[in-house]
C-alpha cells in the first residue's frame, strides 16, 4: 500500500469518527432508553440481564418525558419495582439528556450502603454509564458522588 494510500485510508476513518460525533442521539422515551441499555445486575435483579419494561412500568416512566410534567407521585404497591424505576431514571438522565442529578436518601448510611450495593454494579454492567462515569476517585469520584 502506498504513502498517499495510507493517508487516504487514515483520512477516511478520521472523518467516519469525526461524523459519528456529530449525530445527534436518538430521541429515546425512558422506557425505550432502559429497555435498550440498562442492564439487570445480579445483586440487583432476581432476573439479572436486558431490563425489559412490565405493561404497567412503561407510563410510570414515560411520563417523565412528558413536556408539563413538572412531579411525578407514584402510589403503588410494595415490590413493584419502584427501585429499579427510579435507577432507570437516573441512567437516563445521566446518559440520554447529559445531565445531571441529585438522588437524596435518607440517611448517609443509608446512601452509602445504596451506592455500595445498588448503583456501583449498574454503572459496571451499563456499558452507557460506565462510559460516564469512570472509576476511580482520580476521577472525582467518591461513594457519595459521582462526577
Amino acid at each position: 500500500m502506498s504513502i498517499m494510500e495510507l493517508i487516504r485510508k487514515k483520512s477516511l476513518e478520521d472523518a467516519r469518527r469525526i461524523n459519528s460525533n456529530l449525530i445527534p442521539p436518538k430521541n429515546y422515551s425512558v422506557s425505550e432508553f432502559s429497555e435498550a441499555h440498562r442492564i439487570l445486575s445480579v445483586e440487583d435483579s432476581p432476573e439479572p440481564g436486558k431490563f425489559r419494561c412490565w405493561h404497567f412500568q412503561r407510563g410510570m416512566l414515560d411520563v417523565f418525558n412528558e413536556a408539563n410534567t413538572r412531579r411525578c407521585v407514584y402510589m403503588t404497591s410494595t415490590q413493584t419495582s419502584k427501585t429499579t424505576l427510579l435507577m432507570n431514571l437516573l441512567m437516563y438522565i445521566v446518559c440520554a439528556r447529559n445531565g445531571g442529578i441529585t438522588f437524596m436518601l435518607p440517611s448517609e448510611v443509608i446512601a452509602r450502603d445504596y451506592s455500595k450495593a445498588r448503583f456501583a454494579p449498574m454503572i459496571r454492567d451499563c456499558p452507557e454509564l460506565e462510559k460516564r462515569i469512570p472509576a476511580g476517585k482520580t476521577n472525582g469520584n467518591t461513594i457519595l458522588y459521582k462526577q
